[in-house]
């Protein structure tokens, strides 16, 4: 039966530990996080270093890997709050058995054991532990009294979100929402720190691969899942191998600048994760066109979506030159992890450069060339030489925009009735566009607090439909110079417009903002173009000549692909009439110009 709308039945988890306050963490009696670096270590024995003493760990005990140790650091400071806990909701189009599609989650988690790690604290260690026989209930809500089902039924998905998980367990929570007599919501959140968006999802295919087996009287396939310790064992051999080092050696080398990037103090709330926006489907349209531009290009298909959001980003950021974008990577480049469900993954950034002269194919070529290089390097944790990415552990926020397309996969079907899932949640970012595949439709969610840092006054619902305008363009003629694309409607253009007097180089000006600094010259041309404009070192020009001149510069640095965005330098004496002619020119051509002193240069 189900729950009563609200009521929610608590778990109970068969193991206990006595935690440390925080600042016993922090201060005084630090807790030493468990780990080692070496070659591939024993099934039965870990060996490792605590306090100088060499100490065996159980058989049932295993360290934390780097990324679970950061995890409960920051955990612990308190930082971070449920950002940790991520989830995923499905909708399920038909009718299910409650109680066997229990049975399924349950036998789902006794089958993943990263799924069923705690981790407890003693003798200045921190260790996890799987625990063996679980309580796991499924949380039943009845909306069909409800006169808008789906959204109540995302509200109580992101309500159960919020609510903290203990690091002594359990860590996930499962809650089942009927909308009608042939509609339910399914709901599986995890804390981070044992699972990531991948493992959740194998999770969830898996609920639905032994449910439907069961339902149509089938045994269910044996288990795919690999062990915990594999994943653990993979990740201290890979800290202390030669992989490790290059790279390391390569992420060195490609760290975007430390000036690309800006961070802000954490606003009070930034420590809770805002309800993600529910899945907004975008047009089935744009999404085949760019399905058929990734085929026509050779190039993958997040390339394609990651290429429509830099450009999206490059819009309404008008500062940088570049693009740098937080790109989630699973970091499960060997085949024997491919299937476990744990905590692996992890973000490298990607630096997009959205130079004028690009044409739309070359544009996604050179995106889909940057992310084939940091998923070839994507084991390594750059968050530990990033200065940027640190923020993340020390209270701010960077600025980078997370764009995660998360990898294509067949639809899940429960006893014959269709799914769509997406995830709900990705962690403790500042602002993410998350995508989610159904096939061969494609849905969007944004999450994370920061929505306004990147793109002002946008709804999630304006965000999707510029993106399906920017995807429209690139795929209606690939060789257009990406400087060209008419990323913003009206009403974007009007926002920016008010903040300052642009853009320049002739294109519309949002009303009541003023004019930019050529339209104004055009104005005063058209009344006076025999009157003197500029005299010194050089000459004497009038306003029709000045505009001339102007005119011919500024279609010279078009011809050889300046456009808004680039930054053109003038290397002149500033009291000629020649380095006038220079400044305006590039304004013309729609850049901004960069004086230099021919004396210091």
């Amino acid at each position: 039966m189900f729950a009563d709308k609200g009521k929610i039945r608590r778990q109970k988890f068969v193991e206990t530990a006595i935690t440390p306050t925080v600042g016993d963490v922090l201060c005084g009696k630090p807790v030493r996080l468990v780990t080692r670096r070496g070659s591939r270590t024993s099934r039965s024995k870990i060996p490792i270093q605590a306090g100088g003493v060499r100490m065996e760990l159980g058989d049932r005990d295993l360290p934390l890997t780097r990324a679970q140790q950061e995890i409960w650091l920051a955990q612990k400071t308190g930082l971070f709050g449920t950002r940790w806990q991520l989830g995923e909701f499905t909708r399920i189009a038909g009718p299910i058995d409650p109680d066997l599609f229990e049975w399924a989650i349950q036998q789902t988690v006794r089958e993943a054991e990263p799924l069923r790690a705690a981790f407890f604290e003693g003798n200045d260690t921190v260790v996890q532990r799987v625990i063996d026989d679980p309580q796991v209930e499924l949380e039943r809500f009845c909306l069909l009294d409800s006169d808008q089902p789906a959204a109540d039924a995302y509200r109580q998905a992101c309500a159960i979100q919020r609510e903290p998980m203990p690091l002594t367990g359990p860590l996930y929570r499962f809650a089942l929402m009927q909308t009608a007599d042939d509609e339910f919501y399914f709901f599986a959140c995890c804390h981070h720190i044992v699972t990531d968006g991948i493992g959740l999802s194998l999770v969830c295919h898996r609920i639905a691969e032994i449910y439907s087996a069961v339902a149509f009287g089938a045994p269910p396939s044996p288990s795919p899942f690999g062990p915990l310790r594999e994943l653990v064992e993979h990740e201290l051999s890979y800290e202390a191998s030669e992989d490790y080092a290059r790279d390391e050696r390569y992420w060195t080398a490609n760290l975007p600048p430390e000036g690309n990037a800006r961070s802000g103090v954490r606003q009070p709330g930034d420590d809770q994760p805002e309800d993600p926006s529910p899945p907004i489907q975008l047009d089935p349209g744009a999404v085949s066109g760019a399905w058929q531009l990734a085929q026509r290009l050779g190039v993958r298909r997040a390339s394609v979506i990651t290429a429509a959001c830099a450009l999206l980003a490059r819009a309404f950021d008008t500062e940088s030159a570049d693009v740098v974008i937080d790109f989630p990577v699973s970091r499960r480049v060997r085949p024997e992890l491919q299937t476990v469900p744990g905590m692996m993954s992890g973000f490298v950034p990607l630096i997009v450069k959205t130079g004028a002269t690009m044409a739309v194919d070359e544009f996604c070529r050179s995106v889909d060339v940057r992310i084939r290089e940091a998923l070839h390097h994507q084991r390594f944790p750059v968050h530990s030489i990033d200065p940027t990415a640190q923020l993340r552990a020390s209270g701010q926020v960077s600025n980078r925009l997370v764009v995660n397309v998360i990898p294509y996969a067949p639809n899940d079907q429960l006893g014959g009735a269709p799914t769509t899932g997406t995830l709900t949640h990705a962690g403790p970012i500042d602002f993410g566009l998350v995508f989610f595949a159904d096939g061969e439709q494609l849905y969007l969610n944004t999450v994370g607090p920061g929505r306004d840092r990147y793109f002002p006054g946008c709804t999630a619902r304006e965000l999707a439909d510029l993106l399906e305008r920017v995807l429209g363009q690139m795929v209606a003629d690939v060789s257009r110079r990406v400087s060209g694309l008419d990323v913003l409607v009206d009403g974007e253009w009007d926002r920016l417009a008010g903040w300052g007097c642009w853009p320049v180089g002739g294109e519309r000006v949002a009303p009541g903002v003023g004019v930019s600094i050529t339209g104004r010259f055009a104005e005063v041309v058209g009344g006076c173009a025999g009157v003197v404009a500029v005299s010194g070192g050089g000459g004497v020009l009038t306003y029709g000549e000045l505009d001339a001149a102007s005119d011919w510069l500024a279609w010279r640095l078009i011809g050889v692909g300046v456009g808004r965005g680039d930054v053109v330098g003038v290397f002149l004496e500033r009291s000629g009439v020649d380095v006038v002619v220079g400044l305006l020119g590039v304004l013309k051509a729609g850049a901004a110009f960069v004086p230099v002193d021919p004396v210091v240069p």
